[in-house]
């Protein structure tokens, strides 16, 4: 059985990475089904997210069938064009369907399989939106993910970045540029040290939210903001 990644059928669905949808976060109507295999029992992780400037949406399923015969039934499904690899124990099976190229991830659970489908959009020559694009930064700063989830009602974003800043130096930073911007960090927001391995602070702008972690490891500082 064939399920539709549009919740016009409202069946549960895989694990997918998928394209962007149009403009308002509608269901796009030219996105590829992905069949479940058997009995297999499926939801949603995210309908439509962009993930380092890709349009995306993903789902996760889990079926009761071995993982060799789930393998075969995209095999058949796909009629043997997809491309196949083994990755830190996972089976990576991939397919390209016109503008979207879908991504079917497998490892054994017990006696069935935990599958992972995820369904991105192939841009070609056309460009992606820049990671970390609208979002301050200290200098030296490498944007790893960006990530903004369009099916939630404050379509909120995580970025993960790194530099050799201190946690404090990046707090600081931040204290002054969403200061500029008219956040406000709260009082639950505990003071950052020059010797502290990792400092959090929370801001706010009217229903606004920001929450900025840095964290030191190995070198480095990790910086992990949530914005909603």
């Amino acid at each position: 059985m064939t399920t539709s990644m549009c919740p016009r059928r409202a069946a549960p669905l895989l694990l997918a990475l998928s394209a962007l949808l149009a403009a308002g976060g509608a269901c796009a109507q030219d996105w590829p089904d992905v069949p479940l295999p058997g009995d297999a029992r499926g939801e949603w992780v995210s309908r439509h997210m962009v993930y380092n400037g890709v349009n995306m949406r993903t789902s996760r399923f889990a079926s009761p069938l071995p993982l060799a015969e789930v393998e075969a039934f995209y095999r058949e499904h796909w009629r043997g064009r997809m491309a196949r690899d083994v990755v830190a124990g996972r089976t990576i099976l991939g397919h390209a369907r016109g503008d979207f190229y879908i991504t079917v991830e497998l490892r054994p659970r017990g006696t069935g399989t935990q599958g992972q489908i995820g369904i991105s959009e192939a841009l070609g020559d056309r460009r992606r939106a820049q990671p970390g694009a609208g979002f301050q930064r200290p200098s030296g700063t490498r944007v790893m993910e960006d990530i903004i989830h369009r099916d939630t009602p404050r379509q909120t974003r995580t970025l993960h970045m790194v530099n050799r800043h201190s946690p404090q130096q990046n707090q600081a930073f931040y204290q002054r540029a969403l200061s500029g911007r008219g956040y406000v960090r709260t009082s639950n927001s505990p003071a950052c040290s020059a010797s502290q391995p990792a400092c959090v602070a929370y801001y706010e702008k009217g229903r606004d939210r920001i929450v900025i972690n840095a964290s030191r490891n190995a070198g480095n500082t990790s910086v992990m903001v949530i914005q909603m």
